[in-house]
C-alpha cells in the first residue's frame, strides 16, 4: 500500500507538474495570440477610423458642392422664373404693339383713300379750270382781235 501510494503521488506529482506546465505553454500561447489579436484589432480599428474620417470629409465636401448646387440651382430658377416674365411682358407689349400698328395702317388707308378721292376731285377741279382758262383766253383772244379788227376799220 505505501508502494502503491508512493507511486500515485509520485504520478500526481507529476501529472501535475505536466498539467501545469501545459497550463503555463497554453497560457503563453493565449498571451501570445491575444497580444497578436489586439494588435490587429487595433490596426483594423485605426484603418476603420482613417476610412471613416476620409468618407466623412468626402461626405462633407460632396455635402457642400450639393448646397453650392442646389444655390446655384435656386438661382437659375429664379433666372428662368424672371426670364419668362421678361418674355411674357414682351410678348404682350408685342401684341398690343401689332394691333396698334394695325389700327394706325387700317386709319392710315382710309386717309389714303380719303386723300385719293380728294387729289381726284383737285384734278378734276384743276381739268376744268385749266378748260375754263383756256376757253375765256381763247375767247379773250377773239375779242382782242375783234377789237384790234375794229380800231383798225375805224382808223381807217
Amino acid at each position: 500500500v505505501a508502494n502503491m501510494t508512493e507511486e500515485h503521488t509520485a504520478s500526481s506529482a507529476k501529472m501535475t507538474e505536466e498539467r501545469e506546465a501545459t497550463v503555463s505553454k497554453m497560457t503563453e500561447e493565449h498571451n501570445v495570440v491575444m497580444s497578436k489579436m489586439t494588435q490587429n484589432h487595433e490596426s483594423t480599428i485605426a484603418n476603420l477610423q482613417k476610412n471613416l474620417k476620409a468618407e466623412i470629409d468626402a461626405n462633407t465636401a460632396l455635402a457642400l458642392e450639393m448646397k453650392d448646387l442646389s444655390k446655384k440651382l435656386a438661382d437659375e430658377q429664379s433666372a428662368t422664373t424672371q426670364i419668362a416674365g421678361l418674355h411674357a411682358t414682351l410678348e404682350s407689349n408685342l401684341e398690343a404693339t401689332q394691333r396698334s400698328h394695325k389700327k394706325e395702317k387700317a386709319q392710315l388707308m382710309e386717309d389714303l383713300e380719303c386723300t385719293a378721292k380728294s387729289t381726284k376731285m383737285l384734278d378734276t377741279k384743276v381739268m376744268n379750270l385749266t378748260k375754263s382758262l383756256e376757253e375765256a383766253t381763247a375767247s379773250h383772244k377773239t375779242e382782242v382781235e375783234k377789237n384790234v379788227a375794229l380800231k383798225k376799220g375805224m382808223e381807217d
